[in-house]
């Protein structure tokens, strides 16, 4: 049996190198060291990416929606 695809491989926890602006709130500053979630979309050279509590907003939302889908599934 196959493996299943997933469907979040293009997202990623990883360490701030340089200093930057969170790409959600641009008053977030993300400082050397912090850690951050990286977001790669296909087609597009740079990944975009975000503050710890912009990465957590976005995740619980997605989350909703996922489990909406799931539901939706099920039923």
């Amino acid at each position: 049996m196959a493996r299943h695809k997933s469907f979040l491989k293009n997202i990623k926890v990883d360490i701030v190198q340089k200093a930057h602006n969170c790409q959600h709130n641009s008053s977030h500053r993300l400082e050397k060291g912090m850690k951050r979630l990286k977001l790669s979309h296909s087609g597009q050279r740079s990944p975009e990416h975000f503050c710890k509590s912009c990465a957590i907003e976005g995740l619980n939302q997605d989350l909703k929606k996922i489990e909406k889908i799931l539901d939706e599934l099920e039923s």
